[in-house]
């Protein structure tokens, strides 16, 4: 059996209408990287098996067959990571010449440690950008899995966000994620001296290992300015933690385009997560048994699973798949202001 990376199936689309009742008329994509290859260095299958440029039509193409075309009025876009720190201005200039032309999105720029400051400040002259994206792999840090938050997300970037009302969108590491003290605890500090920075931590705090959002979600239940997306969580757990914590004002639907074209599944393991992917689950064997559908769309179903089991209707669904990004990449709108 071939498995189809990118494209989209006529299995896939038997999957969407029982999934589609969950959504509302309007999703805003809170989570999607576009790029051109060679702006981004040295890059694993995950990009090179797609087309050379993901623009933001290739996004909309690819994630609109997953959410319905005609519900996706936009997105916040993001460079994915690239190599190493020389080719960051490269990716964030590719999204910043891409958001000219849609109006409708806003995008996050990559940061590091070792950034200029001017070249910073050029960014944010465009109103377009409402915050930044850092990552472990450009922390001074080895390895960058252990790395913590505090040497890849520098104090200067909370700053900033605060002054401005920006988000930063945060991919935890470490093995226990959200349940590891210097994480909680760095996440807690900042937070509360920076209470007008938008802190947005993806996978619903890299929950593909459920337990650690379950726990680590009491750790920071009390701060009014963190939020979390639930891109590429294929688990209905990590969701309802955070639904229970603290509501549906606070959980965001992102695609994480394109680890959402790809086919496979990420779930809860003894200690840790298995992604089950081309790359170590022999398909053919179960080919009479079952077609891998994309990440994307396994991330949807364990929203629909969640919503039923919290006995979520469509006003909390607007709030998860629209209006909550909405507001969130909007600067004039604080924490304090979202979090009720």
């Amino acid at each position: 059996m071939t498995v189809n990376h990118w494209e989209f199936l006529e299995s896939d689309q038997r999957l969407l209408p029982a999934l589609w009742d969950t959504l509302p008329e309007k999703v805003f994509d809170i989570h999607a990287h576009i790029y051109r290859l060679d702006c981004l260095g040295e890059q694993a299958e995950l990009y090179v098996k797609g087309p050379a440029e993901a623009s933001v039509e290739v996004w909309h193409e690819h994630v609109g067959r997953i959410v319905g075309d005609s519900r996706l009025v936009g997105g916040l876009l993001v460079p994915p990571p690239p190599s190493s720190d020389a080719y960051i201005e490269a990716a964030n200039r590719y999204v910043i010449s891409q958001l000219a032309e849609h109006p409708d999105s806003k995008g996050l720029v990559l940061i590091s440690p070792h950034m200029q400051k001017g070249l910073l400040e050029e960014y944010l002259a465009n109103t377009q950008i409402v915050g930044f994206k850092p990552f472990s792999t450009f922390a001074d840090y080895s390895p960058v899995w252990q790395a913590p938050l505090a040497s890849y997300l520098p104090e200067w970037a909370w700053e900033i966000a605060d002054e401005r009302g920006y988000m930063m969108l945060v991919h935890l590491v470490r093995d226990k994620a959200l349940n590891d003290p210097e994480n909680y605890q760095e996440i807690t500090r900042m937070c509360e001296k920076y209470p007008r920075a938008k802190l947005l931590l993806d996978h619903a705090a890299r929950g593909f290992h459920a337990p650690n959002t379950q726990e680590g979600v009491k750790r920071v239940a009390g701060l009014e300015n963190i939020w979390f997306d639930i891109s590429c969580i294929c688990e209905p757990l990590p969701m309802i933690a955070i639904l229970q914590t603290f509501g549906c004002k606070r959980l965001v639907w992102g695609s994480d385009f394109p680890l959402s074209q790809f086919r496979g599944k990420a779930v809860t393991v003894g200690n840790g997560f298995f992604w089950l992917g081309s790359s170590n689950v022999d398909w053919d064997s179960y080919a009479d048994m079952c077609m891998p559908t994309l990440i994307g769309i396994e991330s949807l179903r364990a929203a629909k699973d969640a919503f039923e089991i919290l006995g979520l209707g469509k006003g909390e669904a607007e709030s998860i798949f629209y209006r909550n990004a909405v507001q969130l990449t909007n600067p004039l709108l604080l924490g304090s202001d979202l979090g009720e």
